[in-house]
């Protein structure tokens, strides 16, 4: 009975990518082109670089997407097993940047590894968190 109890409190543990946060690794990084079309960065900069996303606060470390100068943060969804992770950000206008940066995590999947769409200006950006 104990071993079962132990097994149903850890599964949902093994489902959520983080409980508290993510970790995230972009794998794709485009940007938008003047004729409106996606294009692939020909450095891809941020390819294999990661950040972190408090999934309580809304809060993003790391570059490209680091929200800790922005105005405002909205948390619109922390995503479960029916919706996803949503988060947009706006950057303070005082610090000479006017982007607002949104983070789409799939947490509805019942997978560890899930996947992420990111934008932040003109760029795109696609991968996994855990």
């Amino acid at each position: 009975m104990k071993k079962l109890f132990l097994f149903l409190l850890l599964v949902p543990i093994c489902v959520n990518a983080g409980l508290f946060e993510y970790k995230c690794i972009i794998q794709q990084e485009l940007f938008l082109q003047d004729n409106g079309v996606l294009k692939t960065y020909p450095n891809n900069l941020y390819v294999g670089e990661s950040f972190i996303v408090d999934r309580v606060n809304g809060k993003v470390l790391g570059n490209p997407l680091s929200n800790r100068t922005a105005s405002k943060i909205i948390l619109h969804s922390k995503g479960d097993e029916d919706r996803p992770f949503e988060l947009v950000s706006f950057s303070s206008l005082s610090i000479g940047k006017a982007d607002t940066d949104y983070i789409y995590v799939k947490e509805y999947k019942d997978t560890p590894d899930k996947a992420f769409l990111a934008t932040t200006g003109d760029s795109v950006f696609a991968g996994i968190c855990k």
